[in-house]
């Protein structure tokens, strides 16, 4: 493990081949904590897992899933259920694909928190999430275009994205709003088949052919707002590129 934290470090030298016994003990605990709903529990336990075997990467989701999922579950604020949407997605992003980079179980969990906890309607909150995420990307691209340098740094930073694999992607299927959730979607989708290779990751390829569907039927706006929400509209302009992909899944 390279750049590891110190207590990563230290528990991995420390307890040696024992790390996958004390986990298996953890796993044990969390399965009974789940049948009594104590998530809260289950998300201390999940880190202690991440800590002890931070390459193993059914944690990683298991633990994003649950903070994003169930946690957030138990708010009736929306600034409280996204904070933990936002815990899960962070984890994912700033620890799980750290330690896993060429995992593409991890690519599909992120890119689907996007599409499906963000980008859709099963929450009733989710219209709060794609507000925040719209505020915050739109305060490093206004018009939710990129191409200029001086984002590079906060893009990479604040949301792990990398303004050349933004650019591939708008060249291939785009212009996208990054302001979108779908947006979000297609790239971690669109970096996880990269690392998949030959055979493709069945679960990436039905996550970026959605999230393409998605961004040619609402990934535009209206300058009219409807109680105080955006007007999304459809995207004719990237009908040719959205058909192209759904050619691409039918072979």
């Amino acid at each position: 493990l390279r750049e590891a934290p110190p207590l990563v470090a230290f528990t991995t030298i420390a307890l040696g081949g024992f790390r996958g016994i004390l986990a298996d003990l953890l796993w044990m605990r969390i399965a009974t904590l789940q049948e009594a709903g104590r998530y809260v529990e289950i998300a201390q336990l999940s880190d202690w897992i991440t800590k002890l075997e931070p390459t193993f990467s059914d944690v990683w989701g298991y633990h994003a899933w649950n903070m994003a999922y169930n946690i957030s579950a138990w708010f009736e604020a929306p600034a409280d259920r996204w904070r933990w949407v936002e815990q899960g997605v962070r984890l994912l992003r700033e620890d799980g694909l750290r330690y896993n980079p060429r995992d593409p179980r991890l690519y599909w969990e992120l890119g689907w928190i996007y599409h499906h906890k963000i980008g859709g309607s099963t929450d009733p909150a989710s219209g709060y999430y794609r507000a925040r995420l719209f505020d915050a990307m739109a305060a490093i691209l206004p018009d939710g275009r990129g191409g200029s340098p001086v984002e590079a740094g906060s893009l990479q930073t604040r949301f792990g994205l990398e303004p050349a694999r933004m650019a591939e992607l708008d060249r291939t299927v785009g212009p996208l709003d990054w302001r979108l959730p779908e947006s979000h979607a297609l790239y971690w989708a669109w970096c996880g088949r990269r690392q998949a290779g030959s055979p493709p990751d069945l679960m990436l390829e039905r996550l970026f052919y959605q999230s393409m569907m998605m961004t040619a039927l609402r990934g535009g706006f209206l300058d009219e707002t409807l109680q105080g929400s955006a007007v999304r509209r459809i995207r004719t302009d990237l009908f040719p590129a959205a058909l192209a992909v759904l050619d691409e899944a039918r072979r």
